[in-house]
């Protein structure tokens, strides 16, 4: 690796595999200096702020994953990893509107998985219904349920809101 330090064309290469290796030997301090000092490098900025997002990821520690996740996507807009990650982010913090905005580009501009899709939109439903109450609540629980009728959380928001509308046949 040192040698790698010298070549300047091999500096992010080097810088990336340092900081991996202090990964490996548990030495989150120096990985976390070491990919802050490749975010701050043009030349290297996504991939260190891919390293601090995964760490971040890593931690669940989704206040810091979030900006991350944002500068991501806007060094790579086309990275459907970083699109991820900053849906995940989005859900985990209860930003569902954001969530959805961000599914729906990602979507348009097939940055993920078709067969990803239906799970994300009933992710970002069901979100929205357990934010929102009476028929706009069971209206988007609805939807979600509609979009992954395999997903456990939305079939049961649905049924316990179609419950509590005494709707019993329904829920059943």
């Amino acid at each position: 690796i040192g040698v790698l330090r010298k070549l300047p064309e091999a500096r992010p290469a080097a810088l990336q595999l340092s900081a991996q290796i202090a990964e490996l030997r548990g030495d989150e301090a120096q990985a976390v200096r070491l990919f802050e000092q490749m975010a701050n490098d043009p030349a290297t900025a996504f991939l260190g702020v891919r390293g601090l997002l995964q760490q971040a990821i890593r931690r669940q520690a989704w206040r810091d994953a979030l900006p991350l996740a944002e500068r991501a996507t806007q060094l790579m807009p086309g990275s459907g990893w970083a699109a991820d990650a900053l849906l995940t982010a989005q859900l985990r913090l209860g930003r569902y509107q954001d969530a959805a905005a961000t599914l729906d580009h990602a979507s348009g501009k097939r940055l993920l998985p078709a067969s990803d899709l239906p799970r994300r939109r009933a992710e970002v439903l069901l979100g929205r219904s357990e934010e929102s109450a009476g028929d706009e609540a069971l209206e988007f629980a609805r939807k979600a349920h509609g979009d992954d009728p395999a997903f456990p959380a939305a079939a049961a928001r649905y049924a316990h809101l179609l419950i509590g509308q005494n709707k019993l046949r329904k829920a059943i």
